[in-house]
């Protein structure tokens, strides 16, 4: 207690670290699944659901004590926010290309030209506009608009 403010964590916010903290290793089961294999945001979605469903079954139980709106509102916003988090570091990790491209230009230090790039991830070949090497013509055009690429 710092003065008149309160800094202890109510059941609410303690229950949603707790989900926050165990959605990976949900997310490694999943991962597993023969079902789920190479299904990513599939993975994710049932992820997500399944730690927000224990989280709403958390608060229900008899032995946790009533919390106030503003505690479940908190809650939420905990564990909504730990989920962007988690969807974001998911999303980098469960496609190598997207890592290894960001890894490439952080380690190129300048910006690199389509074909160097290329060269770089082991592709060997140029960019003919169909994103060879499998990003999204947005994101390609939006890493020659950064200034991480340039035209050759």
């Amino acid at each position: 207690m710092l003065g008149h403010l309160d800094f202890t964590a109510g059941p609410a916010v303690v229950t949603s670290l707790v989900a926050a903290a165990v959605l990976p290793a949900v997310l490694a089961v999943l991962a597993r699944l023969p079902r789920l294999r190479d299904r990513n945001a599939l993975q994710f979605l049932a992820s997500s659901v399944i730690v927000i469903a224990a989280w709403l079954i958390a608060l229900q139980l008899p032995a946790m004590p009533p919390s106030s709106a503003a505690d479940i509102a908190t809650s939420l916003m905990i564990l909504a926010g730990a989920l962007l988090v988690y969807l974001e570091a998911w999303g980098l990790l469960s496609r190598g290309y997207t890592l290894g491209l960001l890894l490439t230009l952080f380690r190129a230090k300048h910006p690199m030209s389509d074909a160097q790039l290329a060269q770089a991830t082991g592709k060997g070949r140029a960019w003919d506009g169909s994103c060879v090497i499998g990003l999204a013509d947005s994101c390609r055009h939006g890493l020659f608009a950064g200034k991480a690429i340039a035209s050759s």
